[in-house]
């Protein structure tokens, strides 16, 4: 059924169809269309649908915007934190600039700094954030995967449309629906372009159902 949701499948219905209801939308947008069936189809609740608001992207730093190569010393500025890949700057700037998400630190540094001084961070870095937090303190040693499942349960997430941007392999088991949300780095490469435009696609569509 999915498969069939389609810009010219929901064209051709509109036009050859007599349609009671108008939107006030101008614009339609199919992976949000295709989301709102998923989960009609499979009898789940869900709130309004928010196109702007509500946006995170989960990010880790290391083998995303650093490479991570053990066997190598990191350059470092005069903050005294490392330097971003300069297609990793791009890329997350496209996110931001297409988006307006929040951007939430998973990464394990994220305690070390204050949020004014992460910002201080990105900016040095050629990025702009607008809006940006980090999870909590892991006093408890949890997984990455614990502690993104620990701020979605806890935070009123299920309603707003998440990304996750990380390296981190145990996220593959992550429950089937958020890990929909997961777009997985190469250590090594880090975040591209590519990877760009499918966080970009993600939070657009939102949270799937689970199939």
């Amino acid at each position: 059924m999915m498969e069939q949701i389609t810009s010219s499948y929901i064209l051709d219905y509109l036009k050859n169809n007599e349609i009671h209801l108008a939107s006030t939308h101008a614009k339609l947008c199919t992976p949000i269309i295709r989301r709102m069936c998923q989960k009609m189809w499979y009898i789940i609740r869900f709130g309004e649908i928010k196109l702007c608001d509500d946006m995170y992207v989960l990010l880790d730093i290391d083998g995303v915007m650093v490479p991570a190569q053990s066997w190598k010393r990191p350059e470092f500025l005069q903050d005294g934190f490392p330097v971003f890949s300069l297609k990793s700057i791009q890329a997350l700037q496209k996110i931001i600039n297409k988006t307006d998400a929040t951007l939430v630190l998973t990464t394990s540094h994220k305690s070390i700094y204050s949020i004014s001084e992460w910002k201080d961070i990105f900016k040095l870095r050629g990025i702009s954030v607008s809006a940006l937090d980090r999870l909590t303190a892991n006093d408890l040693n949890l997984s990455r995967k614990e502690e993104i499942l620990q701020w979605y349960n806890s935070g009123g997430h299920s309603d707003d449309q998440i990304v996750i941007i990380d390296d981190d392999k145990s996220l593959h088991a992550l429950p089937f629906d958020m890990k929909q949300n997961l777009v997985m780095t190469s250590p090594m490469v880090r975040l591209t372009d590519e990877l760009a435009d499918d966080a970009i696609s993600i939070l657009k569509a939102g949270a799937l159902a689970p199939a």
